[in-house]
């Protein structure tokens, strides 16, 4: 298996010209439950009167925003109570689809959908890993200007924060150039080449890199992945746990019932949990 070269963290994306226009100085960092709530219901107060409308979030097909958003919702809560945790989770859904955060939501729309959508102005927030970016630059490069990246809300300061790092490439045991192919796994493991990556992508890496570091005094999406590397334990992507690895998971067929209004927090807890709340 070749080097954990690629990495990746969540992250809460944002269009600084929505935010500039609503009025919204986003929390970068330590961003509450709260605050996410009010971002939402300050959009959901400009769409009254707007000839325009604003989503608070672009979501696409497969893209796993909200999901994404529970579980690091989950992790900064306390482990050692799962079903308040849950419970606070479900209400902060549920209070986001009172806001009507969601416009613009075609369950087939797609990645390049969700780009046209922050392009033209008509979404605050993304929902996505860090790894976008490089797909933003070749496909949207006028797109970049706009974004910036906060880190994905929680209801108490975060210890933990989720991402992940993976081998990309691996040399076949059978191969007929076996050797050469470790060779080159060997070249990409060099720290100088981690420092490229990091630089090119903006994208943590699993290597070990030299005593500098290579995004220092960087643009904000460098400063970014230094931000959540501070001070934090990184958890497994969620869509990496087996079932029943967290307790967020009973929950997740929940999320886009509480988005749309069609159920309330109370009665996906006690679907969840055969309890009231």
């Amino acid at each position: 298996v070749g080097p954990y070269i690629e990495g990746f963290f969540y992250a809460l994306w944002y269009n600084t010209a929505v935010a500039e226009k609503l009025g919204l100085n986003i929390r970068e960092e330590e961003m509450t439950a709260d605050d996410f709530v009010y971002y939402a219901q300050k959009v959901d107060e400009y769409n009254r009167t707007a000839a325009e409308p604003i989503s608070t979030f672009v979501d696409f097909k497969h893209s796993g925003s909200f999901s994404r958003l529970a579980y690091n919702l989950f992790l900064s809560g306390n482990l050692s109570e799962p079903d308040k945790a849950l419970r606070q989770i479900l209400n902060t859904f549920e209070s986001l689809g009172r806001a009507h955060c969601l416009l613009y939501n075609n369950p087939e729309s797609g990645w390049q959908d969700a780009a046209r959508l922050l392009m033209d102005d008509k979404a605050l927030f993304m929902i996505d890993p860090t790894w976008r970016y490089n797909l933003i630059q070749k496909d949207y490069p006028q797109l970049l200007p706009k974004l910036r990246l906060a880190q994905l809300p929680g209801f108490q300061k975060q210890r933990y924060y989720a991402g992940g790092f993976m081998p990309v490439w691996a040399v076949m045991k059978n191969s007929p150039n076996r050797d050469a192919g470790i060779r080159l796994m060997q070249f990409w493991s060099r720290p100088e080449i981690a420092e490229k990556w990091v630089r090119y992508t903006k994208n943590p890496t699993g290597l070990a890199g030299n005593l500098y570091d290579p995004e220092y005094n960087g643009d904000p999406f460098g400063a970014y992945q230094r931000r959540l590397s501070a001070g934090r334990e990184i958890r497994p992507d969620v869509f990496a746990l087996k079932k029943g690895d967290s307790p967020v998971q009973k929950i997740m067929g929940h999320l886009y019932p509480l988005l749309s209004g069609k159920q309330t927090a109370e009665e996906a807890y006690k679907t969840v949990t055969g309890n009231s709340p």
